[in-house]
């Protein structure tokens, strides 16, 4: 079964019906012709946007035919990181970490806490971390983001446009988390969502989709 299947799906945003696969426990990329797409993908992904028709599918599910109460826990087993980090600004970053564990996961305090330390190692990220998320730059924001992902342990990891409009050395910590991350848990699926494919050119993928202006993968 795929971790993601996106079957002659229509909605606005898209230009003609869209089809395709990301295997399970695949590293794998989407380029886009624009950015929009890969912000409608992740929405179509979470359950927050449906498609006009088609069928998405993802992790054995489809939200779109999810209840209330089921789809927080679809969402809960899919990590997203987005373009601009996605902390909350009026929590320390963190809380911001804590934050999805203790909503979703119902585990201890003490395992929170472990797992975000252990996240936030992995990634390299060690400052304000009892600072807002107003003093930290691009980069530390997306980092910051990847490790609160990472802390979650999900099933698939999606990473919005994660290297665009950041320096060299940059893309290279967090495209190397990424890769790190994944090939130390097995089965989870990795898909980075771009419309500049230059940053992700040089990445090991096992898929690699185009999807065109017209639509269809």
């Amino acid at each position: 079964m795929p971790a993601i299947a996106f079957e002659h799906v229509m909605t606005a945003g898209f230009a003609a019906a869209v089809t395709f696969r990301i295997e399970t426990g695949a590293f794998a990329a989407i380029v886009v012709p624009e950015q929009d797409a890969s912000d409608l993908i992740v929405r179509l992904l979470l359950g927050i946007a449906r498609p006009d028709s088609g069928t998405v599918a993802v992790l054995g599910a489809v939200p779109a035919e999810l209840s209330e109460r089921e789809l927080p826990l679809l969402q809960q087993r899919i990590g997203v990181v987005a373009p601009a980090g996605g902390l909350i600004s009026n929590l320390k970053v963190w809380e911001n970490i804590l934050l999805p564990m203790e909503y979703h996961l119902g585990i201890s305090q003490q395992e929170m806490e472990e797992r975000g330390e252990a996240a936030l190692r992995a990634v390299g990220f060690h400052r304000a971390l009892h600072e807002l998320p107003g003093h930290l730059s691009l980069f530390e924001h997306r980092l910051a983001a990847q490790a609160r992902s990472f802390a979650m342990q999900p099933g698939l990891l999606v990473y919005n446009e994660l290297l665009s409009g950041l320096k060299e050395n940059d893309q290279g910590r967090l495209a190397g988390n990424a890769l790190a991350y994944h090939r130390d848990r097995p089965g989870t699926t990795s898909l980075f969502l771009t419309a500049q494919p230059d940053t992700v050119r040089s990445l090991p993928f096992d898929q690699c989709i185009v999807l065109e202006r017209g639509g269809n993968g």
